[in-house]
């Protein structure tokens, strides 16, 4: 796992304003062992802003930081689908499922195989959504 982190926090300090502004602050304390600390933040964080992919990859970090690779992968999805022309998050994605794979012994190609397709875009919202959808009296 140590040989995937350096790589993941290659982000901490890339992307919008508000991610720039606490990215010292997350790494010092990731660097510092508090991670749960790291993690309740970009949570609180996250609440604000659920569809904000370099914080769903620094939530990432620190998960995976914390041993749970299973939702670090996920994170990473999410922020890739949110933002498919990213090339850390591309690479951070990578490199996890290349280190899971090798982990449990599976096949790299396999489970990229069952990893689901980043969309071009967002799809449309439901009709439901649209002015279809209005309660007429």
């Amino acid at each position: 796992m140590k040989r995937i982190l350096p790589l993941l926090f290659m982000l901490l300090a890339y992307g919008g304003a508000q991610a720039q502004d606490s990215a010292p602050a997350l790494q010092s304390l990731l660097e510092a062992g508090r991670v749960d600390v790291a993690i309740e933040s970009l949570e609180q964080e996250l609440g604000e802003n659920p569809f904000d992919p370099i914080q769903l990859n620094n939530l990432a970090v620190a998960r995976t930081r914390k041993g749970d690779v299973y939702a670090g992968l996920d994170l990473l999805d999410r922020a890739a689908r949110l933002s498919p022309n990213q090339p850390i998050i591309a690479e951070n994605r990578k490199q996890l499922r290349e280190w899971l794979a090798a982990r449990i012994g599976a096949n790299a190609q396999l489970l990229e195989a069952n990893a689901r397709p980043i969309p071009p875009s967002l799809p449309d919202p439901p009709a439901l959504w649209g002015a279809a959808s209005k309660v007429q009296p």
